[in-house]
């Protein structure tokens, strides 16, 4: 068997080194999404798709809502009482089972997938048409409630227009809003084919 001469075995080292770096690459890449996906889950994906479908809501946007609001555990409640998924208020829970004409409403119900996306995707499009579709508006609402929104936008030092929001006074809501737009990125990357 013939030696490699001094340039080829350079060559050889050369080549081998750019195709370690590529597997390298595709490796980190690959764990890259796998830790990703983990983060932004897709628990009950099926029923958050025909929920956001009924609804006529994107369904990344409700994905992000879910992620954000419970990190998707149907058992979740905020120490204001908020509840399931979509971490539905009570009084909030009761006032939808009214406009949607649930007669058998119970605040657990709230801990059910599907009621509780249900209600939480009816609230989101109440929101979007109310605020006129802006995104940032709604997602303030549902964090923060309407009232005060609405008093936001009435506040000069807030809104120049009344119609939308230059600063989001209370962090918290403005926090949340980052963090769902952050997890709404996320899921249309990680999830191209909803």
């Amino acid at each position: 068997m013939k030696r490699l001469s001094k340039k080829n075995k350079s060559i050889f080292w050369v080549i081998l080194l750019v195709l370690l770096c590529v597997a390298a690459g595709l490796f980190f890449m690959q764990a890259e999404d796998f830790f990703a996906r983990m983060m932004y889950k897709q628990e009950h994906i099926d029923l958050v798709k025909e929920t956001a479908e009924e609804y006529n809501l994107d369904v990344y946007l409700v994905a992000a809502v879910v992620k954000i609001e419970s990190d998707y555990n149907e058992n979740a409640v905020s120490s204001h009482d908020a509840r399931g998924l979509m971490q539905v208020l009570p009084d909030t829970g009761e006032w939808i089972a009214g406009k949607l004409g649930l007669e058998d409403y119970s605040h657990d119900m709230l801990f059910q997938p599907s009621k509780n996306l249900m209600m939480g995707c009816w609230y989101l499009r109440f929101l979007y048409d109310r605020f006129d579709g802006d995104v940032e508006l709604l997602l303030s609402a549902y964090n923060a409630g309407q009232g005060n929104v609405d008093s936001w936008l009435d506040n000069s030092e807030y809104s120049s227009d009344g119609k939308t929001l230059d600063v989001i006074p209370v962090d918290e809501t403005k926090n949340y809003v980052e963090k769902v737009l952050e997890a709404y990125g996320q899921y249309q990357k990680l999830y191209p084919a909803y």
